[in-house]
């Protein structure tokens, strides 16, 4: 696994100079895209425009790569606020995107998917690398900002 930093250079959130600290963090969230991407280098792309107003976030988490998109490991206790507008709950916490394999087809609203049965043990091998890799990400957050996971 690659953990690699290249933040967002034209988010309107990244420049803004809001951060979440002290008692106003709260944690961490981990989303799906809900899209057949497996690339988090794709997923940096799409999120990095200035007309991209609907949320910011922190990461994004792929099989074999997690790419940090905004400041979070720099201060023990403050990470850079990346709302996001679907879901203003996450707001105080530090928010990363899980790809997903590209055998997945998600329905026109993407709230459901389907695997055809011959690519069902390779989207399995790639989910389940990709949620080792948040597990990891996320036990390195905690241990950061002294977090308890179990909280």
């Amino acid at each position: 696994m690659i953990l690699t930093t290249n933040y967002f250079t034209k988010n309107p959130y990244i420049s803004d100079g809001k951060f979440i600290e002290g008692g106003a963090f709260k944690g961490f969230f981990l989303h799906d895209i809900a899209t057949e991407q497996p690339d988090p280098n794709v997923m940096r792309t799409v999120f990095d425009k200035e007309n991209h107003t609907n949320s910011g976030i922190n990461g994004f988490i792929g099989d074999r790569e997690i790419i940090i998109t905004a400041p979070c490991m720099e201060t023990p206790g403050r990470v850079k606020r990346m709302p996001h507008a679907c879901s203003p709950a996450n707001n105080n916490y530090i928010g990363f995107e899980m790809c997903n394999p590209a055998t997945l087809k998600f329905n026109g609203n993407h709230t459901r998917f389907t695997v055809d049965e011959a690519d069902l043990p390779a989207a399995k091998a790639y989910v389940a690398a990709c949620y080792e890799n948040a597990v990891y990400l996320f036990a390195l957050l905690c241990w950061f900002h002294g977090k308890d996971p179990l909280e």
